[in-house]
C-alpha cells in the first residue's frame, strides 16, 4: 500500500454526541461533518432541535445517524404509563446522571421499564 493510499482511508471515525440537543449542537455536528472530520452522530429524537437535525442529516447522506439512547436529561419517547418509575409526570428523566445510575441501580424493577 503507498502511503498517499493510507492517507485517503479513515483511520478514525469519529462519532457526534447529542444530535439534534440544540441548534448550536446541530451547527457544530454539521461543520464537523462538512469538514470531513465527524463521519457519524447519535440522535436525541425529543430534544428541542431534532426536527432540524433529521432535514439537515437528510441533506448529507453519506452522515451515519444513529440513535441515543436517553435515559437521564431528557423527555422519554414512551408516554409515561409505560415507564412510570423512570420519569416524572412531565416524562421526563432524571435530570442528573449520578443519580439516574443511582437510582437504576438501587430501585429494583426496572428492567422491563428500561427495556421498553
Amino acid at each position: 500500500m503507498k502511503a498517499q493510499d493510507f492517507v485517503k482511508k479513515r483511520a478514525v471515525i469519529i462519532t457526534a454526541d447529542d444530535f439534534g440537543l440544540l441548534p448550536e449542537v446541530n451547527d457544530a455536528v454539521l461543520e464537523g461533518y462538512d469538514n470531513g472530520v465527524v463521519s457519524s452522530a447519535g440522535l436525541r429524537v425529543t430534544s428541542t432541535a431534532s426536527a432540524s437535525a433529521v432535514v439537515s442529516a437528510s441533506l448529507r447522506p453519506g452522515l451515519g445517524v444513529g440513535l441515543h439512547l436517553v435515559l437521564c436529561e431528557g423527555q422519554a419517547t414512551l408516554p409515561r404509563r409505560h415507564i412510570s418509575n423512570l420519569v416524572n409526570s412531565a416524562g421526563r428523566f432524571v435530570e442528573r446522571p449520578l443519580e439516574a445510575a443511582w437510582l437504576y441501580r438501587r430501585r429494583g424493577g426496572l428492567r422491563n421499564e428500561l427495556k421498553a
